[in-house]
């Protein structure tokens, strides 16, 4: 054995491959950086305000009423080249239509794909998730915060505003209503560390399904809402977003929706055989809670040993992603973790075309959920220059290798508690369905 050369796990000399730089993104996905702010809070004192300022934007140019922290605003206003401009798809994308049942809805107008723009929109209001009293106004009430924001809309933006669903009937206000209805969490902003929620015009439209098609993120650029497509969504097909009930049992779910907006679902998680339904969600729970994101050591056990079949990571892979194309219910941080795992190992085979289709699959539902590629572009344009590209190839000898996976598939009803199983690759998903709280 030449001075240098190191053993692979059977003793048998391994030779080694120049790595290249591009890194295959792990980790859960996050949105494109802008200047970050700490966020100041002790600060308590709310105002209201409307962004982007009035001078920034054209006449016919939509802007956001707010209620923020003070000094939010400022951080905002500190983002390079704020506001960003608003593009928006021309022509639209989707329609506003009655939809028996279930009031108002949106359809797509034309064929979509995954990581596809549908709406852009920049909200009616947007406030901090938490309205107590506080600040230069204690004696207020916390809903009138939100009664002065509302009473500040133009003429048009009221007229949206009211013209949204309230589905707590006479039981509050209807500005308070209508907020707690149509609301949507947009996460922290430049300056706060708290959550934030938009009610806007048109995303707020959008009806549920367990098994959403789309979902949305803000842009703080642009101070817009992005819908984009989790699924290929035809034609004519309504466009359904999720309000927030993705893991839970059809019951759990069911007793959600009814107490929060006071309807039974129907979608197909809820109408077909929930049991089974049940069971896959139960698994992609467990999968969500298995802390595998960013851990090489077990891939490269494997890329080490040839005594453990090429398929090993690729079969188990498969199996996990075939039950969220089952379910049709790609949720965080499941699918980035098994998106992540599947790539490097074909990369470690040098299946260059298998590296480009997952690649882009996964760049696509990256652009849905944070409004970029997450770097996924960059790995399905040159594979050969990833960091893993040929690790496995360089150890493998006399190993079969599985030339077409297309033919491993998951079936409703062929699924049991031994098809996702402990690999020794260090990737395992329980079992036993139990419940995780």
């Amino acid at each position: 054995m030449n001075r240098g050369q190191r053993l692979s796990n059977n003793g048998v000399p391994a030779t080694t491959t120049r790595r290249g730089k591009i890194k295959i993104p792990t980790g859960p996905l996050r949105p494109e950086s802008v200047p970050t702010f700490a966020g100041d809070d002790s600060q308590t004192n709310v105002f209201w305000t409307t962004l982007p300022p009035y001078d920034s934007v054209g006449p016919d140019e939509p802007l956001t009423h707010c209620l923020l922290r003070v000094g939010v605003k400022e951080k905002i206003l500190a983002i390079p080249g704020f506001p960003h401009p608003l593009i928006v798809p021309d022509p639209p994308r989707y329609k506003i239509t009655p939809i028996p049942g279930a009031g108002m809805g949106m359809t797509a107008t034309v064929d979509i794909d995954v990581g596809d723009l549908i709406v852009v929109e920049r909200p009616l209001i947007i406030s901090t998730q938490v309205v107590a009293a506080m600040g230069d106004l204690p004696s207020l009430h916390p809903k009138e915060f939100q009664r002065m924001l509302v009473e500040r809309l133009n003429k048009q933006s009221y007229e949206d505003f009211f013209a949204l669903h309230n589905c707590k009937g006479y039981t509050r206000e209807n500005f308070t209503g209508i907020i707690d209805t149509n609301s949507i969490g947009i996460g922290n902003i430049p300056g706060y560390n708290g959550q934030c929620a938009a009610v806007c015009k048109l995303i707020s439209r959008a009806n549920h399904s367990c098994c959403n098609n789309a979902t949305w993120g803000f842009r703080v650029e642009t101070f817009a809402v992005e819908l984009r497509a989790l699924l290929p969504i035809k034609k004519g097909e309504q466009v359904f977003v999720n309000y927030g009930t993705k893991l839970d049992t059809r019951a759990e779910r069911q007793q959600y929706l009814l107490k929060r907006y006071k309807f039974n679902c129907t979608c197909p998680a809820c109408s077909s055989d929930s049991e089974e339904s049940d069971q896959m969600r139960l698994m992609i729970e467990s999968a969500s809670r298995i802390n595998i994101c960013g851990d090489e050591s077990a891939l490269r056990r494997w890329v080490n040993d040839r005594t453990k079949a090429d398929d090993l990571i690729l079969a188990e892979c498969h199996a996990m992603i075939n039950v969220l194309d089952a379910e049709r219910l790609y949720c965080e941080p499941v699918w980035t973790v098994w998106y992540e795992r599947l790539v490097k190992a074909y990369c470690a085979l040098e299946d260059e075309e298998n590296v480009r289709k997952w690649a882009e699959k996964a760049a696509k539902l990256s652009r849905a959920y944070v409004l970029h590629d997450a770097g996924w572009d960059a790995v399905a344009k040159d594979p050969k220059k990833t960091e893993w590209w040929g690790l496995r190839a360089n150890t493998r000898s006399g190993i079969r290798l599985v030339e077409d996976l297309d033919n491993f598939h998951f079936e409703r009803g062929t699924m049991d508690s031994n098809t996702l199983r402990d690999s020794g690759a260090g990737a395992v998903i329980s079992t036993v369905p139990v419940r995780m709280r």
